[in-house]
């Protein structure tokens, strides 16, 4: 098998995340920004933010409130972040073969239990 990322693409896919996600940070710094230098100098009299300063807002925000995940997990499978523990009682029902189907098609970087105990 030829090398693959998560989503299931060839090698260039990976580039082509990092240019998106790139993309992806310049536009919410940006949307920063303007929400920063449109709200806060009326509503607080603060000072206007250049964009800089608002990517610098935007990563400690997330370093603060979301870690540094940003959305990896492409099942919606409830092993991160709210419905953990209804996850977890599905998945101390399964056998062991659907386990491993579950993770062969979740691919969302939960880890097999069993096999981290062995």
């Amino acid at each position: 098998m030829k090398n693959r990322c998560k989503c299931g693409c060839h090698g260039w896919c990976a580039a082509l995340h990092i240019v998106l996600g790139a993309g992806v940070i310049a536009a919410l710094a940006g949307a920063v920004m303007l929400l920063w230098n449109w709200l806060v100098p009326g509503l607080f009299g603060g000072g206007t933010v250049g964009y800089c300063q608002a990517l610098g807002l935007f990563l400690l925000g997330r370093l603060l409130f979301g870690g540094l995940k940003f959305g990896n997990c492409r099942c919606h499978c409830g092993c991160h972040g709210h419905g953990g523990r209804h996850f977890h009682e599905k998945w101390d029902k399964m056998t062991p073969e659907q386990r491993k189907e579950f993770m062969h098609t979740c691919q969302c970087g939960c880890q097999d239990e069993d096999a981290s105990e062995e």
